[in-house]
Order: C-alpha cells, then structure tokens, then sequence
C-alpha cells in the first residue's frame, strides 16, 4: 500500500498533467509540485471529470478548505458542480492564488455567489516577487548599492555557501534549528497571526521530506554553523524558471566588545548573501529566473521587491458564499 507522501504526489503529478493551462499562466507557483504538497499537506483531494481536474484540500492553518484555481471555463464548471455537492456546507471554501487574468476568467463564467478578499494569512498577502539572476550577479547601479554592500561585509565576515544534497544532509539539521529559531522570535515579537507550530510547520514539512520530494537547497554557513537556506523547486515545465519554496537568514546581532558569546554573534548581510549567491550558482546551472513569491509582511515584501526590476505579480482569494 502507498504512503501518504507517495499518494499525495501521484495526485498532484495527475493534476498538473491535466491541468495544461497552469503552465502558461505567470505565477509559477501554480506549476510546482513540492508548492502543492506542502501547501495541502493537512490532506488533498483530486476531483476529475474527463480532460479536466480540480485540486483542492484543507488550509494550512485553518479549518477551511482551499482549490487550486481554475484556468479554463471548463475547470470554473468543474468547480461550480463540486462546490453544489459538497456535504460540508458549513465550511468555508476559498480559491487562491488568483491573478487579474484569473479573476476575469472567473468573473466572466463563473455563476456562483463570491467575494474578493485580500489575503492576509498566506504568502500572498503582498505581491508576488521574481528576480532575473543575471540582474541580481551583476547588481550594478545605484540601485544595488546598499545590497552591494552587505554582500561584501558578509563575505568579509566568513560567510560560504554551499549545497544541500546527500553529502551534505547533515546541515538539515542545522536548517531545522534556524527555523525553530525563526518562528519562535516571530512569535515572541508579534510580527505573525499563526502560532509557534503553524509557523515552523511548512519548513518542517520541507526539510524532513527534502529527498522525498526531490527539491534541491542551498544553505549558508558561518563558523560552520546554518545561518541561511533556500529550498527550490526545479521541476516546473518554465525551463529556465524555478521557485523558492522557503528561505530563512539569521538577523545581525551584535555583541559587546568583552563578551565571550562570540559564537552568537552574526554580522548584517546574510540575507543579501544569501539571495546573491543563490543566484550566481541557479544561473551556472541554466536557470535565469527565481520565483521568490510573495510576502506576509510589509518588511519581507520591500526587502524582496529590492531585488528585482521586473513587473510583481498581485494575487488575490475568492471566497464562495
């Protein structure tokens, strides 16, 4: 008998084999397998009826479902003829992801009653963001500057990057660790909605199925300890494109002068490090673009946004009443 894992990936390889439209639509997300396993990982259902499929299953962090949104006018009816038979009518349903092309599609041939809502749970909630890696390795002019500069003081500092594959798969460990680190100080400074455990759950998810789900990831080291990763899906159907799905960077901290908690201290330009170096090694491999997604915070979303020159992607929710 299957496992869950294997289950779970048969339906979402069958999905995105049917589902053809996904593939030229702008957010790569859409066409990622690992995006939809870890997303859906509370539990999936696929729901097919000739040529055409419609993924959905239970929210992350919430009671509610979520479906994958329909790119087709025969995907909007799919979805309608489900949505009418569902037994669980007291639970809220939620389609996500939607671009300005998806919500004309939905507007124009869907009949059920619906609402537009802002996003303000997942990764959405700001602009999706993508970065054109021979941009980011040059990072020439005025605009790069401060962006220069903390690479140069990272690189000053002993920073190093290298990949997470089997011969490197103890540095997991020390991905996990950071992000315990993480969403225990998101927690503690307020900056989220959800809880120690919803925020750690999606970088557990990742790191402990990392070979399961054939992602690939990068991790950088200070003093030989885990102080950023990048986890990256490279198996869209955009040969040049892959998307980042989690990064993490230790914040600076700094200690005082006479303290011997030297090990603790962590200089500024990690996370600029991290995002240049990624770039510079996805580029000698063939890869032009990054999908870095979008944000759940104002902070996240600037910082990303000053990473690229190219077009954000909006993305928007439709609720159904």
């Amino acid at each position: 008998m299957k496992n869950l894992l294997q289950h779970q990936q048969d339906l979402v390889s069958k999905y995105l084999q049917m589902n053809f439209e996904a593939r030229k639509l702008k957010d790569a997300y859409l066409s990622s397998p690992a995006y939809w396993l870890m997303t859906l990982r509370r539990g999936m259902s696929l729901n097919t009826e000739g040529k055409h499929s419609l993924l959905y299953g239970i929210h992350p962090n919430q009671n509610s479902t979520i479906v994958a949104p329909p790119s087709s006018p025969k995907q909007i009816k799919l979805l309608e003829n489900w949505h009418l038979q569902r037994q669980e009518k007291n639970q809220l349903v939620e389609i996500i992801r939607l671009d300005a092309h998806l919500i004309s599609l939905w507007q124009k041939y869907a009949n059920l009653p619906y609402q537009i809502v802002e996003e303000k749970v997942l990764d959405w909630a700001f602009p999706s963001v993508t970065i054109d890696n021979n941009q980011l390795e040059s990072c020439s002019g005025q605009k790069f500057k401060a962006f220069r500069n903390n690479i140069r003081y990272a690189q000053k500092n002993g920073c190093s990057i290298i990949p997470l594959n089997r011969e490197n798969q103890t540095y997991l460990s020390g991905c996990v660790d950071l992000a315990k680190i993480w969403s225990k100080n998101q927690v503690k400074a307020q900056r989220s909605p959800m809880n120690y455990e919803e925020l750690l759950a999606p970088y557990r998810y990742l790191l402990d199925h990392f070979f399961d789900l054939q992602i690939q990831g990068y991790c950088i080291l200070l003093k030989n300890k885990v102080v950023a990763f990048n986890l990256l899906d490279t198996s869209l159907q955009q040969a040049d494109t892959l998307v980042s799905l989690a990064f993490l960077a230790q914040r600076p901290k700094k200690i005082e002068k006479d303290s011997e908690d030297t090990k603790n201290s962590f200089p500024r330009g990690i996370p600029s490090y991290c995002r240049y170096s990624l770039s510079t090694e996805c580029k000698k491999k063939g890869y032009r673009f990054i999908s870095i997604g979008g944000s759940e915070t104002g902070g996240l979303s600037h910082f990303k946004e000053s990473l690229s020159t190219l077009p954000s992607l909006s993305l928007k929710t439709i609720r159904l009443l």
